[in-house]
C-alpha cells in the first residue's frame, strides 16, 4: 500500500499536488529511466495514492509534458530578467546563461534532459512538445539576439548563432555524465566564452 502524505486538515491545492507529482515523477525517471518507471512508483515516491496521481495526469507522456513546460515557464522568466536588466541585453544574459549551464551540470538536471531528449526519439508526443520548446526558447533568444545588436547580424546570421548556442547549451547534459572528472565551473567559464565569441562580444 502506498503511503499517503498525512497533512491533517489542511487539503493541499491541485498546484501543490500537480509540484509534489512532478518532482517524485523526476527523482523517479533519473534513477530508473522513464520507461521503467512505474506510475505506483511515483505515487510511492510522492506519498500519494496512484488515484490521486491519474487525476492530474491519466499517463507519463502527461508528466514528461508538464515537466518541459515548467521548464519553458523558467526559461521565460530568465529571458524576461535579461530584458529588464540594466546591465544591457549580452551582459545580462551571460551570467544568466552560466547560471543555467551551472544548474545542467549538476548529473541529476542532465540525467532527465537526456532521459526526456532520449524519449522524443520514440515518443511522437514528446517529440512534439520537445519541438514545441525548442521553437519557443529559439524564438526569444532571436529577438534578444536581434535587440542586443540591432542591424548587426542579417536574419539569418542571428538565427545561426542562436542555433549554435542551444547546440552548446544541450552539449553541457552530454559532457556532465560522461566526463569522470567534470568540472562544472571551468565547463561554466568555457561555454560563456565560446558564447561570446558567438555573438562577438570581449
Amino acid at each position: 500500500m502506498v503511503a499517503v502524505e498525512n497533512l491533517g486538515s489542511e487539503r493541499p491545492s491541485a498546484p501543490r499536488r500537480i509540484k509534489q507529482v512532478l518532482e517524485a515523477a523526476e527523482t523517479c525517471f533519473r534513477l530508473h529511466g522513464f520507461h521503467s518507471t512505474s506510475m505506483a512508483q511515483i505515487a510511492a515516491t510522492a506519498k500519494m495514492s496512484v488515484g490521486h496521481i491519474y487525476r492530474y495526469f491519466p499517463c507519463k507522456d502527461g508528466i514528461i509534458s508538464a515537466i518541459v513546460e515548467r521548464d519553458v515557464a523558467a526559461a521565460m522568466a530568465d529571458f524576461d530578467a535579461v530584458e529588464d536588466d540594466a546591465a544591457g541585453v549580452f551582459p545580462a544574459f551571460f551570467r544568466h546563461w552560466r547560471a543555467k549551464i551551472e544548474r545542467m551540470s549538476e548529473r541529476g538536471c542532465s540525467i532527465l534532459w537526456l532521459e526526456i531528449m532520449s524519449e522524443a526519439t520514440r515518443n511522437p508526443r514528446t517529440a512534439r512538445v520537445m519541438a514545441d520548446f525548442r521553437a519557443s526558447v529559439a524564438e526569444r533568444l532571436y529577438a534578444l539576439v536581434q535587440a542586443g545588436a540591432p542591424g548587426r547580424w542579417t536574419a539569418e546570421e542571428a538565427a545561426e548563432k542562436v542555433e549554435l548556442l542551444m547546440l552548446l547549451t544541450d552539449a553541457v547534459a552530454f559532457k556532465a555524465i560522461s566526463e569522470p572528472h567534470y568540472n562544472a565551473q571551468r565547463t561554466a567559464d568555457n561555454f560563456v566564452g565560446y558564447a561570446r565569441c558567438i555573438f562577438e562580444q570581449d
